[in-house]
């Protein structure tokens, strides 16, 4: 899917997918690392862990939610990618 609508995306456009699972992503990742009319390639976890803090001791929330994903980013630069653009006369 990203294979077809890369060429329709203008320079500098950012790219975003999520997904539940990084498993997906990272194959996407793989793909958009090995094309050059993409840069900032970037895989990152959304999930959250909060610390408590007290005297003499750390530790996570215990009572934390369990729901997280993961973002896969990145910004086109290559005018070869993008569809035509009309220019005006």
């Amino acid at each position: 899917l990203l294979e077809h609508l890369l060429p329709l995306m203008l320079p500098s456009s950012p790219v975003v997918i999520y997904s539940p699972h990084i498993e997906p992503l990272s194959a996407v990742g793989h793909w958009m690392l090995q094309n050059k009319g993409l840069i900032g390639v970037s895989l990152s976890e959304s999930w959250l862990r909060e610390y408590q803090v007290l005297p003499m001791r750390t530790h996570p929330f215990m009572s934390m939610s369990g729901a997280s994903g993961y973002t896969l980013t990145a910004t086109t630069v290559s005018s070869e990618l993008s569809a035509p653009s009309t220019k005006r006369q």
